[in-house]
């Protein structure tokens, strides 16, 4: 495991043992409440001494494509909101609490490979 790089590296002798420890990678990450589209598995490679090798890379934080995603569907709800990236963060403001929560909400319905956090309202 590398944090630095934010990779998991599995190498085993066969293929079959590396998909038993990505089922448990994953049952993991999914009993800790980590969003399961949040790993970006990579392809089977061949290692040394007929081993098998897979990288699988964690995604936590929202790349500029995604970001750009969420602000576009949250402009087309049209609420009195405005919205800002910040780096690998979103902020959206409003008078209205309930326009946060409309947003909120639509947000959550939709499906993203990063993990996605609400903050409090400041």
């Amino acid at each position: 495991m590398s944090e630095k790089a934010k990779t998991i590296t599995v190498v085993s002798t066969s293929d079959q043992k590396i998909d038993a420890i990505k089922d448990i990678i994953i049952s993991k990450m999914n009993k800790r409440g980590v969003n399961i589209n949040s790993i970006d598995e990579g392809k089977l490679e061949n290692a040394s001494g007929g081993n098998k090798k897979m990288t699988f890379k964690l995604i936590d934080s929202i790349e500029k494509e995604e970001a750009k995603k969420i602000v576009a569907e949250i402009k087309s709800m049209k609420l009195k909101v405005t919205t800002a990236i910040l780096g690998d963060e979103i902020r959206v403001t409003s008078k209205n609490i309930d326009d946060l929560q409309a947003v909120m909400a639509k947000i959550k319905s939709m499906e993203f490979k990063s993990p996605i956090v609400f903050g409090n309202f400041n």
